[in-house]
């Protein structure tokens, strides 16, 4: 297409298509870095491009069900917008200005309430989160699992709800189970590796998932490793090395060699109200 038949549309910018009018509303990194919405204000519709998007199509022909779209909304912001939140906050404010009756996305069915998806969207930029604990784990001869299992029996008779992420579910790709914890740390306060040492380091399923953590940068306020080992450990080390971006805080790292003793699970009933101790206190600023 020859230059002189392209027209540019700047910021702010409406393109005239005959009584009604498309204005562009740049939303760079959401998550592309050129990306844009465009408001129709004749209609107050916003088509708002990846934003506000779910992983979900209605079937033809059907009204999309409310209750799955607000899900899958959920898996879309944790997997496509959660590294982006500082720039999404300030689009979703951007959209609350314009105040539009439908929002169209690209992914995903229409908005014909969009105060529901904004309000969602609201809550996940706060990085306010639950008091909860996800816990994935991965266990090779059973000593993690069993430190897992009790240290979530614990916490949950403290009344803190535990959602345990199995990353070595032989009836799921290790991509799903990702995804899954993923989204579980969208307003999640605690997260809770359970991994055993494998040659020195993390179990190679514990290492892609805290490559993957880093990257999608979770509002989780304390995160914290457990595991057991053979011979020798280096685990914590590697394991945080590959978090830096995780400005969670750190908590005591419990090594275990081999399956739990009395004495070990002595350990984990101190550990147990640690994480009690610590996710009581936010409750309480």
């Amino acid at each position: 297409i020859p230059a002189s038949e392209v027209q540019l549309i700047a910021e702010n910018e409406t393109l005239d298509l005959g009584g009604l009018g498309l204005t562009c509303v740049p939303i760079p990194f959401a998550p592309w870095p050129d990306n844009t919405m465009y408001w129709l204000e004749e209609e107050r519709i916003l088509f708002s491009s990846d934003l506000y998007g779910s992983h979900y199509a209605a079937p033809a022909h059907k009204v999309a069900d409310e209750a799955i779209q607000l899900e899958t909304t959920r898996s879309y912001y944790a997997e496509i917008m959660m590294p982006y939140s500082k720039q999404v906050a300030r689009h979703v404010a951007k959209t609350r200005s314009l105040d539009p009756a439908i929002i169209c996305p690209a992914h995903g069915p229409i908005w014909y309430e969009p105060d529901k998806v904004l309000s969602l969207y609201e809550s996940y930029v706060s990085e306010k989160t639950d008091i909860r604990v996800v816990m994935p784990v991965v266990s090779m001869h059973d000593s993690t699992k069993t430190m897992a299992y009790y240290l979530a029996e614990k916490l949950e008779g403290f009344g803190i709800p535990v959602n345990i992420h199995h990353l070595d579910n032989p009836n799921q790709d290790l991509r799903v189970s990702m995804g899954e914890v993923v989204e579980d740390t969208v307003d999640a306060a605690c997260l809770i590796m359970a991994a055993p040492t494998v040659l020195t380091g993390p179990h190679p399923s514990a290492g892609a998932l805290a490559l993957m953590l880093n990257a999608f940068k979770p509002p989780t306020k304390y995160i914290a490793l457990i595991g057991s080992f053979g011979w020798g450990s280096q685990i914590e080390k590697r394991f945080y090395d590959l978090l830096p971006q995780v400005k969670a805080e750190r908590l005591n790292t419990i090594l275990i060699k081999g399956l739990p003793t009395e004495e070990d699970y002595k350990l984990l009933d101190d550990y147990a109200q640690m994480v009690k101790e610590k996710l009581t206190s936010l409750s309480e600023k």
